[in-house]
């Protein structure tokens, strides 16, 4: 019996050793992620981005049910914001590259913006959204204020993206610094 007890006791300990390996090795990629976006440019947001040929998609869908032809400026880098200045340890989890499918739940249109109310992926705005298009001289960001005024409900398409964030430019991962010998 006593050979069986220090065997099942040995067995633990190795389990613990390998257990605490595996954390130990995780927490070190996490911390390397951290420590690479440290470096970057600070993330003015992250968000799930969208291709133009989506976008094109989407304006089309837009037109039919509205009747309405888009304004005459469109985003630069269309997206849907998840967090405005988020922290890097915030961005570093993020399924960064990853695709996203957001659901089109409902609309708002004036003589300044056009966008589309969106579920499917987590935001930290209480509206969250997608910008189609602005009146000339008129900043994407009008578009939360025009949602916030009221949305037309609807059973709209599906759409897909990818998760990033931007920091002067649009990026989908984190630049690993390269690793040194010790």
């Amino acid at each position: 019996m006593l050979s069986g007890e220090i065997g099942t006791e040995i067995l633990g300990a190795l389990l613990f050793v390998g257990v605490a390996f595996w954390y130990g090795a995780v927490w070190w990629l996490w911390a390397r992620r951290v420590t690479a976006m440290a470096k970057q440019r600070p993330p003015v947001y992250s968000g799930v981005f969208f291709s133009e040929s989506e976008m094109r998609a989407l304006r089309v869908w837009f037109k039919n049910e509205t009747g309405l032809d888009p304004l005459p400026s469109l985003p630069k880098d269309p997206h849907l914001t998840v967090a405005f200045k988020p922290p890097i340890e915030e961005v570093a989890e993020m399924p960064l590259g990853y695709k996203a499918r957001l659901t089109v739940i409902g609309y708002a249109a004036d003589e300044k913006g056009q966008a589309v109310l969106v579920k499917g992926f987590p935001s930290d705005r209480l509206h969250p959204h997608v910008t189609l298009s602005t009146a000339p001289g008129v900043p994407p960001a009008y578009t939360k204020d025009l949602l916030a005024a009221g949305v037309t409900q609807v059973r709209g398409p599906t759409i897909e993206g990818v998760v990033g964030y931007y920091d002067g430019e649009v990026k989908f991962k984190i630049e690993l610094p390269p690793e040194t010998g010790a």
